[in-house]
């Protein structure tokens, strides 16, 4: 008997092939959009403040979309969700970001991603070290703060990198500062515009009486060569 193939298998093959290969497509359409990067944003609005802005979850990523109709947006900044506040790069929260970071409301102190509130101490970005109080940069503060580097002198909320001498602080006391920073172990003469100062422990010792490399010192202030 004569072997004759049957056109309707050969139809369903043809059926099951196209279903596995528009299978094959919808996965991979699927990865892509639940896998998105800032550079996938640009299709969208560019909007430039966090206002009426939350964070969602899209797949797998966590992106910035309108309050008002759940529209996705192209914003780089601080947005918020129920879980805290979120650094958005190109309408994606970057996990990996940690620095200083702006919104409407201020600047940031980020870890990993998110705003860290609890945050007090000098912080870095790339426009320089900042004071920062309960997770925001203090623009208001003058004075000295602390990081795991050091004491620092702060200015308007930023580290003096520029300044460098003697300084007075609220209570009289006068500090030894090179380049922003306390030198608390320090010890040698130091001039200022009122003369020159014996500095001991990073300032100046107005208890002190005697000589020191070769000056002549009457309660801290240089006063000519030892004899």
């Amino acid at each position: 008997m004569t072997n004759h193939s049957n056109p309707a298998v050969r139809m369903n093959w043809s059926a099951v092939i196209v279903s596995v290969l528009l299978g094959v497509l919808l996965f991979f359409g699927v990865f892509i959009f639940s896998n998105t990067s800032p550079a996938d944003a640009k299709g969208y609005q560019t909007v430039k403040s966090c206002y009426g802005l939350t964070v969602k979850q899209v797949g797998k990523s966590w992106v910035t979309v309108k309050k008002s109709n759940g529209a996705r947006v192209n914003y780089t900044g601080v947005a918020e969700n129920s879980n805290g506040w979120w650094r958005v790069v190109g309408g994606v929260v970057d996990f990996s970001y940690t620095g200083i970071a702006q919104n409407d409301f201020g600047w940031w102190r980020i870890e990993n991603g998110k705003v860290d509130f609890a945050a007090n101490g000098v912080f870095q970005n790339y426009h320089g070290w900042w004071k920062v109080e309960n997770g925001k940069v203090d623009f208001s503060y003058n004075g000295f703060a602390d990081n795991e580097n050091g004491t620092w002198k702060i200015r308007n909320g930023k580290v003096e990198f520029g300044y460098g001498g003697l300084f007075m602080t609220e209570d009289g006391v006068w500090h030894y500062i090179q380049n922003g920073k306390l030198l608390p172990a320090y010890e040698g003469i130091v001039a200022n515009n009122y003369g020159a100062w014996y500095i001991r422990d990073g300032i100046v010792d107005f208890d002190f009486s005697g000589s020191h490399l070769g000056y002549t010192i009457d309660s801290g202030k240089v006063t000519g060569q030892a004899s």
